[in-house]
């Protein structure tokens, strides 16, 4: 197996995780909401912790999300433009890196921020700010990662081939959201 291949495999398996953890925190998150709701406008009691709760979890996803929105080059982005320039496979592996050096400042200053939120604990809940704003740090390490494994795809010229795949997904997943081929 080539090294891109092993990387592709990695950042597949990574994906695969974040997914589930994505998918995991949102049913999470919606309970707390939910529960948030029912207390408040049927029970006429709150939940005082409910949404400091659900900001900390929607923080988790946004950043685990990214990794995955950054492995399938799925983020929003102005297409016509860079489909008009003759260079756009460095423009793109450009950007690839200034991404990875932003990933870095998020993993470095992340930890540093992290180590302060031991010292400090949220109003309501009583929980160390060290676990929500460790999303940060380990947010930027998977951001890295797969930026490195979309770099290494952009010189082996293979984000053509991984962009068909994710449009066939997209095809697929269309089709069967919408009962199935007739």
């Amino acid at each position: 197996m080539k090294f891109y291949e092993k990387l592709e495999n990695i950042g597949s398996k990574i994906n695969s995780v974040l997914e589930k953890a994505c998918v995991f925190l949102l049913i999470i998150m919606t309970v707390i909401v939910l529960a948030q709701v029912f207390y408040r406008y049927v029970l006429r009691l709150g939940l005082p912790w409910a949404e400091e709760i659900a900001k900390y979890l929607m923080v988790w996803m946004a950043l685990l999300g990214a990794a995955i929105v950054f492995y399938e080059q799925s983020h929003v982005s102005i297409d016509f433009l860079i489909d008009k320039i003759s260079f756009k496979k460095w423009f793109k592996a450009g950007h690839t890196i200034v991404a990875m050096i932003l990933f870095v400042f998020f993993i470095i200053y992340g930890f540093d921020y992290a180590k302060f939120g031991l010292r400090s604990f949220s109003a309501t809940t009583k929980i160390s700010r060290f676990w929500p704003y460790l999303a940060i740090p380990i947010g930027g390490i998977f951001l890295f990662i797969q930026g490195f494994i979309v770099l290494v795809r952009f010189v082996a010229g293979k984000e053509e081939q991984k962009e068909l795949e994710y449009d066939l997904q997209a095809e697929d997943e269309k089709v069967i959201s919408e009962g199935g081929v007739e």
